[in-house]
């Protein structure tokens, strides 16, 4: 797997255990992959798990548990992990994401962190690294600040209405996906292809939107008031 992006699922981003015949002894490969806000990390049962250059950051529980009654191989190298795990030049630094993003801040430790290897494209088939004959990011984006000052060079920008909004919340175009969250990190709603929703199960409050087109993402703050 590689330019991969897992989040928010309820449950663990990757499961490998020895309880069916069809998925005992996997060997799985994440490489500039960002695994992040899941209820659960990776479970790993009589596998070999490889990881590198990759985030995994604030899944539920832990980012990776290993069955110690059924022994793995296991190799986390260059990336940004949360909590101490064996491996080399891993980080347990926050990566510091965009605001409701998965895109590493300007001031983010992943910026220029990751391993050079012969992926030369991102999440969004931009090129890795940037800029270039530079060492790439760690994780499913790269970044490059460089000629845009504080501001995010791959978000994109949708106008919604009414906002605050009471019943419905419409954007000007479609868009592939979306999620809303409450203040408490809590995804609330999620669709596909869509330009308008309806907000009238919702408590009153504050909200974050995120959403993506092409692979591109962006967020925006909403207030329900009626």
């Amino acid at each position: 797997m590689k330019n991969c992006l897992i989040h928010h699922n309820f449950g663990n981003s990757i499961k490998a255990q020895n309880q069916h015949p069809e998925i005992d002894n996997s060997i799985i490969n994440l490489e500039h992959c960002t695994i992040a806000y899941n209820e659960g990390g990776i479970i790993i049962e009589t596998s070999q798990l490889f990881v590198c250059n990759s985030i995994l950051w604030n899944n539920v529980d832990e980012e990776l548990f290993i069955s110690p009654d059924a022994p793995s191989e296991i190799a986390v190298n260059n990336c940004a992990i949360k909590g101490d795990y064996l491996g080399n030049h891993n980080i347990n630094l926050d990566p510091m994401f965009e605001l409701n993003s998965f895109m590493p801040s300007k001031d983010s430790p992943c910026l220029g962190a990751a391993l050079i290897t012969d992926l030369n494209e991102d999440y969004n088939s931009d090129p890795r690294p940037l800029p270039a004959n530079t060492n790439p990011d760690i994780g499913a984006f790269e970044m490059d600040y460089s000629l845009t000052s504080n501001s995010n060079p791959k978000q994109i920008k949708v106008s919604l209405y009414p906002n605050p909004a009471g019943e419905n919340i419409y954007l000007n175009q479609v868009v592939d996906d979306i999620w809303l969250f409450n203040i408490n990190g809590l995804m609330v709603y999620s669709g596909k292809k869509i330009d308008k929703f309806s907000i009238s199960h919702l408590n009153e409050g504050q909200y974050v939107l995120m959403y993506s087109m092409g692979h591109k993402m962006s967020s925006e703050k909403i207030s329900i008031i009626r």
